[in-house]
C-alpha cells in the first residue's frame, strides 16, 4: 500500500509510476508520506522529509537518495541500501 499527501512538493507522476512498479528512481518524493516500501528501488529519490514511520523499508535500495529531515521512527531496515544516502536531520527515534 503506499500513500501520499500533497504536502510538499513531491510529483504526482513519480508517486504514480512508483505505485505501479516499486521502482522510481531520481523521483522527486520530496514530503510524501509512504507506506510498506519492502524491496522498493528509490536510488537517487528525494525522500526529503518524508514521513517513514512504521514503514517496511527491508530490502530497499535507497543508494544516493536524499533523505535529509525524513522521520524513520520504527522503520524495519534490515538489508536496506544506504551507500552514498544523505541522511542529515533524518530521525530514526533514538
Amino acid at each position: 500500500m503506499l500513500f501520499a499527501s500533497q504536502a510538499y512538493g513531491f510529483e504526482q507522476a513519480d508517486i504514480d509510476r512508483f505505485a505501479d512498479t516499486n521502482e522510481c528512481q531520481q523521483c522527486d518524493l520530496y514530503g510524501a508520506e509512504l507506506r510498506n516500501l519492502f524491496l522498493a528501488k528509490l536510488s537517487g529519490a528525494n525522500l526529503f522529509g518524508t514521513n517513514l514511520v512504521e514503514t517496511d523499508l527491508v530490502g530497499a535500495n535507497l543508494w544516493r537518495a536524499q533523505l535529509a529531515k525524513a522521520n524513520l521512527w520504527w522503520a524495519k531496515m534490515s538489508r536496506v541500501d544506504l551507500r552514498e544516502a544523505y541522511l542529515v536531520g533524518a530521525s530514526d527515534g533514538s
